[in-house]
């Protein structure tokens, strides 16, 4: 990979770091919402706590919140290698608005097939090198190719982690609204027995950030 390329991959990803940890730490607030709302049930009357579940559990999988978690999942499933499709399509998802267009637009020119010609980026170096090039030095200017090399694969691996979430997340809210939906036609005390043991399951496997702790 040559210099050029290394730039642009560190740039991309490093967009796609951006824009993706804004959308993970939104998954995460649905999750401790989730969690939250279950421990709170115990301090509700017995007879209570049924009718509460089911209204925690509507208000977790509603259509809006699957839509955001699949559609950011998706994202990770269909394009995992290719850097421009993925930063093109998160941009699509996390409806960006950006007070200052400069970031805009220099968001949306990375997704962009070649943003930076080779020959323009050459013409840059030699204006910073002379002097005359007014525009402020960007972070991959200042690196060279090692620490860009290793600050790509730290950025790839945040981002891989943070899509792994997103995936797991996505399978435990299928689950959940499979399951809610299925169980409408059993019996009252088997039906919260099961939406019951199915919540606990799902903050089990999202480890969702919250003091509360269940056995």
């Amino acid at each position: 990979m040559s210099r050029h390329e290394l730039k642009l991959s560190h740039r991309r990803l490093n967009a796609e770091c951006h824009l993706l940890r804004s959308q993970h730490k939104k998954m995460r607030l649905l999750l401790t919402s989730l969690h939250d709302g279950y421990i709170e049930l115990y301090a509700t009357f017995p007879l209570l706590r049924y009718g509460q579940l089911k209204t925690l559990i509507k208000k977790t999988v509603t259509s809006d919140n699957l839509e955001f978690v699949y559609s950011v999942a998706d994202i990770a499933n269909t394009a995992e290698t290719n850097e421009r499709v993925r930063l093109k399509s998160l941009l699509q998802v996390s409806k960006i608005d950006c007070n200052d267009p400069d970031i805009k637009n220099e968001i949306m020119s990375l997704t962009e097939e070649e943003p930076i010609s080779k020959t323009k980026q050459a013409f840059r170096f030699l204006l910073k090198a002379t002097g005359f090039d007014s525009e402020p030095i960007e972070d991959e200017d200042v690196m060279d190719n090692e620490n860009l090399q290793r600050n790509i694969r730290t950025l790839k691996r945040d981002i891989n982690g943070m899509y792994g979430d997103f995936k797991d997340t996505s399978a435990a809210f299928k689950l959940l609204k499979e399951t809610y939906e299925d169980s409408k036609g059993s019996l009252f005390f088997l039906r919260y027995f099961t939406l019951k043991s199915n919540v606990r399951a799902v903050i089990h496997e999202t480890k969702a950030d919250t003091n509360y702790k269940i056995d």
